[in-house]
């Protein structure tokens, strides 16, 4: 549909018309603004099922909770290693296999700053 289009051709723009008001970020969907409110206000309205923890996004929700599942559906192709998360797998092929040192990652306060 025409609608579908207009997103997918904002891949090839970059176009990116759905600006934050609080901050300068802007985004391609305005689904992707909407999720991304939720920094600002702090609500985390996806809670996990299992245990006390409450997330931004559904996305990190359901990615936390293969934590309770033990679930690693992300194999390493070289060792065979397992991973719960895609990322992991990634930073794990870039250190182990390729040699290079490890992504330096912020710390929450840091990023919030």
């Amino acid at each position: 549909n025409k609608t579908m289009f207009t997103f997918h051709m904002r891949l090839h723009t970059g176009e990116k018309p759905h600006q934050c008001s609080i901050c300068p970020k802007a985004f391609r969907l305005p689904m992707s603004l909407k999720a991304h409110m939720n920094v600002h206000t702090d609500e985390r309205p996806y809670q996990c099922s299992l245990c006390p923890r409450a997330f931004r996004q559904a996305t990190h929700r359901n990615s936390h909770m293969l934590v309770h599942t033990q679930e690693k559906p992300h194999p390493c192709e070289i060792c065979s290693k397992r991973f719960s998360l895609a990322a992991n797998m990634r930073e794990h092929m870039r250190t182990v296999h390729a040699g290079l040192p490890p992504r330096r990652r912020q710390r929450r306060a840091q990023r919030t700053q």
